[in-house]
């Protein structure tokens, strides 16, 4: 009974919390000793509407989001928040702003940029491209193929065309470099980590989530009373902060 207690204001359960804090070492002590209990919390919103999933979605935090997969219930996997977003969508959003930032030098504004921006875009990798990792290109095309199916931007197929011909030329710029690479890259190894926090991998978090949604499954609705609480915990939020009635 006491893991089901919300607190008052953030209505946090204690393993929310601790996922909120990133507290791996708190979130797996937890697990292990009172899973059963913690299980019951995975599908409680906070007061923004979100369930764990979502703050750990949002963090990053893809050894926590590993854990909730491993013991959580599968509409959790596609239960939305209060703002209509599934947990994939949220991982997929942040990871493609990541690709783009590292892959591309910029949103270069070409000469015949028009006014509507979409027509004419053109994204050009950048030098230091070649220097990725072939996991980031398999990613990203598993990222423009998640959206195809989705049909996330199926009223904008300019938009769509920009990022899939982008996808296609990052694999073949890949290959190029591979083909011309004389000489053996060094593995690289990342140090054992004694921080008890779980730090924030928004690519790591992508793979962790995108292997367990293999399937297009039937999203888990918000209610409306949760919106109306999130949008009620907001203004309350924002007029302490402004201190209107101090």
């Amino acid at each position: 009974a006491l893991m089901l207690r919300q607190s008052r204001t953030q209505r946090n359960t204690p393993f929310a919390d601790a996922v909120k804090k990133a507290n791996l070492r708190l979130a797996e002590l937890l697990i292990r000793t009172v899973k059963s209990a913690v299980v019951s919390t995975l599908l409680l919103r906070d007061s923004t509407g979100a369930t764990p999933l979502h703050s750990a979605i949002l963090q990053g935090n893809s050894k926590i989001v590993s854990h909730l997969i491993s013991i959580g219930p599968p509409d959790m996997l596609y239960l939305e928040n209060a703002v209509g977003s599934t947990p994939m969508e949220i991982i997929r959003l942040q990871f493609l702003t990541l690709s783009l930032q590292g892959l591309v030098s910029g949103l270069a504004q070409p000469s015949a940029l028009n006014i509507h921006g979409v027509d004419v875009l053109q994204l050009t990798p950048s030098p230091g491209m070649r220097d990725r990792d072939e996991k980031d290109v398999k990613s990203l095309r598993r990222v423009v193929d998640g959206i195809k199916s989705s049909g996330a931007l199926a009223a904008k197929p300019a938009l769509f065309k920009v990022l899939s011909d982008f996808a296609d030329r990052s694999e073949k710029d890949f290959a190029i470099w591979v083909t011309r690479k004389s000489t053996e890259e060094v593995p690289l190894t990342e140090p054992p980590t004694k921080n008890e926090n779980d730090v924030c991998d928004v690519k790591a978090t992508f793979d962790v989530f995108s292997k367990a949604v293999v399937e297009v499954h039937q999203r888990q609705l918000v209610s409306l009373r949760d919106v109306q609480n999130a949008v009620l915990a907001a203004v309350n939020s924002a007029v302490s902060s402004s201190g209107i009635y101090s």
